[in-house]
């Protein structure tokens, strides 16, 4: 009796190993148990928050807390270090436990940007729902239009199947996203862009009085170089010339500018320091000083000056750009910067961002959070969640 119970134990034992190891090589999506099947789960947490109004309840969808969960997971480290400050191999407890807190951490900020919306009447609708599907259509349809025969040879699909093709390998290859935290970035970046426009309206006019906003026709040429200062200059004159005629600045700047870094536009702050710019580069005077004088849509004469390259000279128009309220509510590093501070470099922040800040530091912090069902949140792991 007792032999054939030890063999009945050791075939279910290598039954359960086997149906682990093969479930191991096919992972799909998803919440694994310990004999490696795959869990039926709709809801992770169940968030509760309360700003003076009463309690108000989200249940958090598993997609949403694994689709986070997983996008961290490629990001953490395999290392830790230790109490003596030794680096050692990171355990999955240890790995876990980091995971659940950052996703956590993200999902009450969305919640709390979910809340703050739907107060000021800005949240999400159902007819926000199909937005993003819309916008990498759209993107992606403006690669296939300049796509080649020659860039499809040997493919068996559309122009359009292969440009949505290549902008999911930018998200996973360049960007190091999954395609579904993306779509999840975009809609984030919606609400947080509602947000702002709600709490900080008008927000151009408070920037423009710590920044400007241009942009610049610059042609260089090799100093010393007749034909290459006559070209040039030609070259300026006909820029000049469309400019004054209402061609659209920035087609002039595409068309003319031949060095890279002045075919976008840019914003400083009042003392001349390069907004966005990591090595803190300042512009020159004639720049500063060209653009301090001119209105909004206005563009100067025709200047000229030495480039940082000793060989080289310029000619420019420079261009006196507006501010779009479109772009300043985004969540780009030039109008997060301009958004939280003052001038370049300041490390105190604006009363705006900080009432902004405040109201969202409020909700993040009253929102309770407690699992779904104990049992299925214990069982998220660093090597149960796929």
């Amino acid at each position: 009796m007792k032999k054939r119970l030890a063999k009945t134990l050791c075939i279910l034992l290598s039954l359960v190993i086997l149906i682990t190891a093969v479930s191991s090589c096919t992972k799909q999506p998803g919440l694994y148990n310990w004999w490696g099947g795959r869990m039926n789960v709709d809801y992770m947490l169940k968030l509760t928050l309360n700003v003076g109004d009463g309690d108000v309840v989200y249940d958090v969808p598993f997609d949403l807390y694994r689709n986070l969960f997983v996008y961290y997971k490629s990001r953490i480290s395999d290392v830790t270090v230790n109490e003596n400050s030794v680096a050692v191999v990171a355990t999955n407890a240890q790995k876990t436990a980091v995971l659940k807190e950052r996703t956590e951490d993200e999902i009450v900020e969305y919640y709390a940007l979910m809340s703050i919306a739907n107060k000021y009447g800005v949240g999400l609708t159902e007819d926000d729902k199909g937005l993003y599907e819309k916008a990498f259509e759209k993107q992606a349809q403006s690669l296939a239009d300049i796509l080649t025969e020659e860039d499809l040879e040997g493919y068996k699909g559309t122009a359009l199947e292969y440009a949505k093709e290549k902008y999911n390998e930018v998200i996973v290859d360049k960007l190091k996203m999954t395609a579904e935290y993306f779509e999840y970035l975009f809609y984030k970046n919606l609400l947080l862009k509602r947000v702002k426009q709600a709490v900080v309206p008008n927000l151009a006019d408070s920037i423009k009085q710590c920044y400007y906003h241009y942009e610049e026709v610059y042609i260089e040429y090799v100093k010393g170089d007749g034909q290459s200062e006559n070209e040039a200059y030609l070259n300026i004159q006909k820029a000049y010339e469309e400019l004054e005629n209402g061609t659209a600045p920035n087609d002039v700047v595409q068309k003319y500018s031949n060095n890279s870094l002045y075919t976008s536009d840019m914003y400083f702050d009042s003392y001349g320091r390069i907004v966005g710019d990591e090595k803190g580069s300042s512009l020159g005077g004639t720049i500063i000083e060209s653009v301090f004088a001119l209105s909004e849509g206005q563009h100067s004469g025709i200047l000229t000056g030495e480039s940082s390259d000793d060989q080289m000279a310029y000619f420019a128009i420079v261009i006196r750009l507006d501010f779009s309220e479109e772009a300043l509510y985004s969540e780009n590093t030039i109008a997060t910067q301009m958004f939280k501070y003052a001038y370049v470099g300041a490390s105190q922040e604006t009363t705006y961002y900080t009432d902004y800040n405040d109201i969202l530091e409020a909700y993040s912090q009253n929102i309770r959070v407690e699992p779904y069902e104990e049992s299925v949140y214990d069982r998220v792991a660093y090597n149960t969640m796929y």
